[in-house]
């Protein structure tokens, strides 16, 4: 379940990238740089901070478990698009009762 997106999305970089009939090997090198791009788009850990997006949310927890002392872990956390708010526990997009 968790890998059929990754796998969608490295299919579809390859697809993308076979079209303009490139060498095997600089193709890999697309597919990996996409996927690292897509990675980053998608997962918390891989993110830009907010306040400093040259800087990932990894590195920030690091940085703060150092200074610290204590260890810190991410339990949960939700993510909103632009135009979905939160109605009684439910995802609910502009316009959607």
């Amino acid at each position: 379940m968790f890998l059929q997106p990754l796998l969608k999305e490295k299919k579809r970089s390859r697809r993308s990238s076979t079209r303009h009939e490139k060498p095997e090997n600089v193709i890999e090198k697309i597919v990996e740089g996409k996927m690292d791009k897509y990675y980053g788009d998608i997962c918390l850990l891989e993110q830009g901070f907010v306040k400093d997006p040259d800087m990932k949310i990894q590195s920030l927890l690091t940085e703060k478990i150092a200074k610290l002392g204590e260890n810190i872990t991410v339990k949960r956390f939700v993510r909103f698009e632009l135009g979905q708010e939160l109605v009684n526990g439910r995802m609910r997009t502009n316009g959607t009762p």
